[in-house]
C-alpha cells in the first residue's frame, strides 16, 4: 500500500518513468486498490498507458466473511472507476481488468 504522503512523489516517479519508457515504446501498466476512494486513479492516469484494478478485496478482516468479489460489488466498484479513468484505456476481460 502506498501512504498518502507519498502520492506526489509517485506521481513524479510514473511521470519520468513513462518520459523514458514512450521512447521505447515500452508501455507503464500501475496496479491500483479497486476499493478506495482517496486513490488518486485520474491524477496517476495521466501518466501512465494502463491502471490494473486489483479487484478481488470485496472482504477483508475488518468486515464480515463472503465472496472475494461479489458481482454486484465488481459491477459498482467498475462504474466508479469507469468515471474517474480515460476511456482510451479501457480493456477487460473476465475478472482481469485494465485500464
Amino acid at each position: 500500500m502506498v501512504p498518502h504522503g507519498a502520492y506526489t512523489d509517485l506521481e513524479a516517479f510514473l511521470h519520468e518513468l513513462s518520459a523514458q519508457f514512450a521512447p521505447r515504446g515500452w508501455v507503464v501498466v500501475q496496479a491500483a486498490p479497486y476499493d478506495d476512494s482517496s486513490w488518486p486513479y485520474a491524477t496517476f492516469a495521466k501518466s501512465i498507458d494502463y491502471t490494473m484494478l486489483m479487484a478481488y478485496d470485496e472482504h477483508d478482516e475488518t468486515s464480515a466473511s463472503g465472496s472475494i468479489a461479489g458481482e454486484p460489488w465488481f459491477e459498482s466498484m467498475l462504474d466508479k472507476r469507469m468515471k474517474a479513468l480515460p476511456a482510451q484505456s479501457h480493456h477487460r476481460g473476465d475478472r482481469w481488468l485494465c485500464l
